[in-house]
């Protein structure tokens, strides 16, 4: 049996109280704070998932609580609903400029508080479990890196080794191999959990055509390798209010799906454009691979979106995804489409210059 979801109920007049516990007593573990105070205290004691807090209280009221509970990273999963009598507009625009997360009028309905309190307790415990995935994520990421390095560093001085027989060196080349593709993989689930967590990063005026042409030389190697023909399309050279190397990133992760899907000697389109309606500057991939699967329609830019995990076979899924987070961010756009001539399409799409106020309250509201 799981553990119940536990509701602090916080409110001076005695008769609600016997209220609220009515109505909540089946379905969850309860305790009682008859005034801000001791509220304030039962959330350290108690660990409440969901406070019911009273506003009008005397001593600290429930705004005041409210706002000392946000004060606290300890307790930012903590659902508050506001219950009071007052029901203007205004009233509710302080509940939530205060930190909380809803607000009901008395008299209540007894069903709509429940579902409410239902609602949140199953929200919490997503933001939790979601929030506990990327701290673990990202422990693990931090403590393969140490090792990972020893494994390259040593297996890239060992090729140096003329006396190393053939044998040995093709697997040596394995080794090293491998430890640069885990080494790759850590370095973007790193680069999610950050923007996952807003982390922010300095920004600059970038201009397109060096994210072009710095993205082609990072992926050079596998161009060569491939005997892919890069095609470039340039009618202007716009700028980008952003972080330059996240763009460049996100660039270079289309570029390496576009030469990863095409076949040996193909090609590879870039081109860079101003939009029909001038609002916005294009910059778009077009490889002569066998395309995107239809039914996996909107399925592209979602983290770790592997369709069939049983026969999956190289890859986390997240390059997309990191992206369409770093291309949103300042901004942006990026949509995915079947050419004409059945390659993959991939569009990222920034404000124009005319546009370009949007996309900086964009970035400073959150965004990296």
């Amino acid at each position: 049996m799981g553990t119940k979801t536990k509701v602090l109920i916080v409110d001076d007049d005695a008769r609600n109280i016997r209220i609220l516990e009515e109505v909540l007593s089946d379905e969850f573990l309860l305790d009682v704070a008859a005034n801000g105070e001791t509220a304030l205290e039962q959330v350290s004691s108690f660990g409440p998932d969901i406070v019911l807090l009273d506003v009008m209280m005397p001593g600290i009221d429930g705004l005041e609580v409210c706002r000392r509970i946000r004060k606290h990273d300890s307790f930012r999963y903590i659902k508050i609903i506001l219950v009071s009598g007052k029901a203007r507009i205004e009233e509710r625009l302080d509940g939530y400029a205060a930190g909380a997360d809803d607000y009901i009028t008395k008299p209540f309905d007894h069903m709509e508080l429940l579902a409410k309190v239902n609602v949140y307790a199953k929200l919490k415990a997503i933001e939790e479990v979601d929030r506990l995935k990327t701290d673990f994520l990202s422990l693990i990421t931090h403590e393969a890196g140490t090792p990972l390095n020893a494994i390259i560093g040593f297996s890239s001085a060992l090729l140096n080794d003329d006396a190393l027989s053939e044998e040995h060196r093709e697997m040596t080349r394995e080794i090293l191999n491998a430890g640069r593709y885990l080494h790759e993989k850590i370095d973007r689930i790193l680069l999610l959990s950050a923007l996952k967590k807003s982390e922010e990063y300095p920004v600059s005026e970038v201009f397109s055509r060096d994210l072009i042409d710095d993205a082609q030389q990072l992926v050079a190697e596998d161009i060569r390798s491939k005997d892919i023909t890069v095609n470039v399309q340039q009618e202007e050279n716009f700028s980008i209010h952003g972080n330059y190397q996240l763009l460049q990133k996100a660039l270079v992760f289309l570029m390496e799906n576009a030469v990863k899907f095409s076949p040996d000697g193909g090609s590879v389109a870039i081109r860079e454009f101003l939009s029909e309606d001038k609002e916005h500057h294009v910059i778009q991939l077009e490889d002569s691979g066998p395309g995107f699967d239809v039914s996996l329609a909107g399925s592209h830019f979602k983290e770790f979106g592997i369709a069939d995990i049983q026969h999956h076979d190289r890859g986390l899924g997240i390059s997309l995804a990191l992206t369409k987070l770093i291309v949103e961010n300042y901004g942006g756009a990026v949509s995915a489409a079947n050419g004409a001539q059945g390659g993959a399409v991939l569009t990222l799409s920034f404000p124009a210059a005319n546009s370009r106020d949007e996309a900086d309250t964009h970035a400073r509201q959150g965004g990296v």
